[in-house]
């Protein structure tokens, strides 16, 4: 036995977040076997392997340290094909069914070809529901274990979801309303949608904690490979931003006109904003809808523009519902790239008890301009030749000092 198998049960423990005590219990020893499993003074029983390696979402051959060239070559073959092939097509879902057939262990590759069954419509559920069905019956590992629940919350039917929440969540677990809320924006049910991040506080720090750096290339990988229904994803991104007004009460007249910057007064969504707003732009660009994605460009540059000219110490506010609501004090940092916006917590309620002052991220401007400046969008379109942009993209820069 090599003696690897000790260094990748340490590894992927760790990659995974459990304690010693935490995967002992999954596996049904002592921690102290975990312990000597680890340094190496004892190796595991024989028939606990494949039980080691389902917990880690790796095969009995990698747990022992087996040589997988060959394996991932033959993996990496399989992505190749998929990808030459459009999001959700027949062609792309029978290659990954194929890889899913050799390779059954590969969770990844499973919630790959579960995720494109999904894209594929609503034809698409009920094999997916039933592949990540049976993923999670087999599946020990916590990371790929929650990935397999939110498919099933997204793609099991009416009659039987609430059940299966039941089952695998709790009232107290807040996971289960964000679950249900997913569903209801993929499904396209922007009323429940809209109700249930309402009443919970869905985003909550996500926007804060996410950390505000975005760049060109982030914003093009997380569009790709590229959904060919941009109809569809304009929806879900005006829905985000609708849902981000609504919870912090702007009136929904204001809210429709001015979806990006609500009504104007900058707060700590500002990522949550920014992201999606950019995302609709580059989205309605590629449809043709030259006008409204010049809008929205116009408004992203109000709110860039608001953010980084605000007076130092003035308070913005993150705010959920009435009983969550965080303020923090803004100030600036000049430096040869522009200017940079550091926040400062300063009270909190509903999340944490108050304590000291808290900074959070810094919002740098010229990371938040290069996605403009470099023309970086994934859809091609010719908004980024247009004057309006061009005259939008100057006056945020000179607001920010960025060259």
């Amino acid at each position: 036995m090599n003696l690897s198998i000790s260094e990748t049960i340490r590894a992927k423990r760790r990659e995974l977040c459990y304690s010693q005590e935490q995967l002992a219990d999954m596996l049904g020893v002592s921690s102290q076997s975990v312990s000597r499993w680890e340094t190496a003074s004892t190796y595991p029983d024989i028939e606990l392997l494949p039980l080691i390696a389902n917990v880690f979402g790796i095969t009995t051959d990698e747990l022992l340290g087996v040589p997988l060239i060959n394996a991932e070559n033959k993996k990496a073959a399989y992505r190749r094909e998929a990808d030459a092939f459009p999001r959700g097509s027949r062609e792309r879902i029978s290659v990954l069914r194929r890889a899913c057939t050799e390779f059954s262990f590969d969770w990844e590759l499973t919630y790959s070809l579960c995720r494109e069954l999904i894209e594929s419509g609503a034809d698409g559920y009920p094999e997916a529901c039933s592949t990540a069905y049976k993923a999670l019956e087999k599946c020990r590992g916590g990371k790929w274990r929650y990935d397999f629940t939110s498919l099933i919350a997204q793609t099991e039917s009416d009659e039987r979801v609430f059940d299966f929440l039941d089952r695998h969540t709790s009232d107290i677990d807040s996971r289960r309303d964000n679950l249900l809320a997913w569903r209801y924006l993929t499904r396209e049910n922007y009323d429940l949608y809209l109700a249930m991040t309402q009443k919970h506080r869905i985003f909550a720090l996500n926007s804060i904690l996410n950390g505000p750096v975005i760049d060109a290339e982030t914003l093009a990988d997380n569009e790709k490979p590229i959904t060919p229904d941009h109809e569809r994803r304009i929806r879900v991104l005006s829905a985000n931003l609708a849902y981000v007004n609504s919870v912090i009460g702007i009136d929904e007249e204001v809210s429709l006109r001015h979806p990006i910057i609500g009504d104007g007064v900058p707060d700590m969504w500002f990522i949550t904003r920014y992201k999606n707003g950019f995302t609709l732009m580059s989205r309605l660009a590629a449809v043709g809808r030259i006008d409204e994605a010049l809008d929205m460009c116009d408004e992203l540059a109000t709110l860039i523009i608001n953010l980084f000219t605000l007076d130092e110490g003035t308070i913005l506010s993150y705010r959920i519902d009435k009983e969550g609501r965080l303020d923090a004090a803004i100030s600036y940092i000049e430096d040869e790239n522009g200017r940079s916006a550091k926040l400062t917590f300063v009270h909190r309620i509903g999340f944490r008890p108050d304590g000291e002052p808290e900074t959070m991220p810094v919002y740098r401007a010229s990371e938040l301009l290069a996605p403009f400046l470099n023309k970086s969008n994934p859809f091609k379109s010719e908004i980024w030749d247009h004057p309006r942009l061009s005259a939008a993209v100057e006056r945020m820069r000179n607001a920010t000092g960025v060259k």
